[in-house]
């Protein structure tokens, strides 16, 4: 930064200190396994969840609104460390890629509504959900 736009900074393993204009910014790298934990297979993994994700909220416009809200329902029934929010995405994907005989959710509320059916009534001792 500092040969690039003339910007202090300084840098350590946790944090980067960005100094500018006699303002201060910490910047923090927030990894949920670490740098050991990044493997190629897990990296591979998520380029495609992101990629299938991405088509699925570009298809469905109420995708992404349906998404934050059904985080905010698994954070206020205290079970987001419980689900990841690649689960939750996959789980709403559902609603929208697997609409049965029902047409697909037009609205937010409405895809709201059926990614809850899909899953009170999806039989999860019987067989595993495929997206």
């Amino acid at each position: 930064l500092e040969r690039s736009f003339g910007i202090q900074s300084v840098g350590t393993d946790d944090f980067v200190d960005i100094l500018f204009e006699g303002y201060a910014f910490r910047l923090r790298l927030h990894t949920m396994s670490g740098p050991a934990g990044l493997t190629s297979a897990g990296i591979g993994r998520a380029i495609k969840h992101h990629t299938a994700i991405s088509g699925v909220a570009t298809k469905y416009r109420p995708y992404c609104s349906v998404v934050q809200i059904a985080k905010r329902w698994f954070g206020s029934h205290l079970l987001s460390p419980h689900v990841s929010q690649e689960t939750v995405e996959l789980l709403v994907a559902e609603a929208f890629c697997n609409p049965s005989c029902l047409p697909t959710p037009a609205s937010h509320w409405s895809g709201f509504l059926r990614f809850l059916y899909g899953l009170s009534s999806f039989p999860w001792e019987e067989r595993a959900m495929y997206v």
